[in-house]
């Protein structure tokens, strides 16, 4: 029974662990796409008034358009990038050029993600408490279980056998005791022959 229902607490475990994670990337996700539409409306409004426009959120993408011999761009790709980071689209239409880099998500920007919204980040902190707490519970329950749980099954005895070694041990301390008497015995009748024939000697 108690296999049971750890099983079901650690099904129920996985289940919210995987639910909490997914909350909180989906909101990750989705918090990533807001930043980036806005980069993409900062960018249709800019153009063709200003031919540098700086991003509201410069780290997530950059873009470069050529139309004839005039130059867009965002502030972030006049300098060099290391563009291996990005995933890149290029278009070209006639004269006009089109190159969108969106840095691919990472490790690293979920984290960053979890500590600037409290709220996801205590419930994926939440969830891991949890998680290692019922691990180092039912380690330490079926440790004790292994403990006190005998090597070898109990078998009951029936009343032969018990009384059968007992018998034989009863016989056994009255045969020695008789030939221990006997051996006296014969032992004082010897003494007394030698004795009586040294007297009479």
């Amino acid at each position: 029974m108690k296999k049971i229902v750890f099983l079901a607490l650690w099904l129920f475990l996985l289940a919210f662990s995987m639910t909490s994670f997914y909350v909180a990337y989906s909101a990750f996700t989705t918090d990533r796409d807001k930043k980036i539409a806005q980069n993409l409306a900062t960018i249709l409004m800019a153009i063709p008034e200003r031919k540098v426009v700086i991003l509201p959120y410069p780290e997530l993408m950059l873009f470069k358009v050529r139309k004839g011999g005039e130059f867009y761009m965002s502030a972030n790709a006049i300098k060099p990038v290391d563009l291996s980071r990005y995933e890149g689209v290029v278009k070209k239409v006639g004269a006009l050029e089109v190159e969108v880099y969106i840095k691919r998500a990472t490790l690293d920007d979920f984290l960053i993600f979890l500590v600037s919204n409290p709220v996801f980040g205590a419930l994926l902190a939440f969830t891991f408490v949890i998680y290692i707490s019922f691990f180092y519970l039912t380690v330490n329950e079926f440790r004790e279980v292994r403990v006190l749980k005998p090597s070898a099954p109990k078998r009951e005895l029936n009343k032969e056998e018990i009384l059968k070694p007992l018998k034989a041990l009863r016989l056994l301390l009255k045969t020695q005791r008789i030939l221990k008497e006997e051996s006296i015995s014969k032992a004082n009748e010897l003494l007394d022959d030698v004795l009586r024939k040294l007297e009479n000697k």
